[in-house]
């Protein structure tokens, strides 16, 4: 028996907004987002990664980590220490199993 893959989804940064996406390796043409969340004003997303229900979103500043709902609803922050005012100090990632989306700690 074969697993089945579920597909994949990505985000991208655009205008101020999360772009999320779902690829199928079957898909032809111009992807169009299948979500768009807004992050917090005054925020400038490093990197971020979208649950596969596209319902959350969390994504990373230079000194934080926030997990967004799909309404913009904050659910939760986390802050990075030491606090890095050099852009390229530290480079947070947003990559992140999907499992019960607790808060990191």
């Amino acid at each position: 028996m074969t697993a089945v893959r579920p597909p994949k989804t990505i985000t991208r940064h655009r205008d101020g907004e999360i772009h999320a996406y779902v690829t199928d390796s079957t898909a032809t043409g111009t992807l169009e987002p299948v979500a768009v969340f807004r992050p917090r004003p005054g925020d400038e997303v490093v990197a971020s990664a979208v649950r596969p229900d596209m319902q959350r979103v969390v994504y990373t500043t230079l000194n934080d980590v926030v997990c967004l709902t799909r309404a913009g609803d904050v659910l939760w922050t986390s802050s990075f220490e030491p606090r890095s005012d050099q852009p390229h100090g530290h480079r947070p990632a947003a990559r992140c199993p999907w499992t019960d989306a607790t808060p990191l700690r």
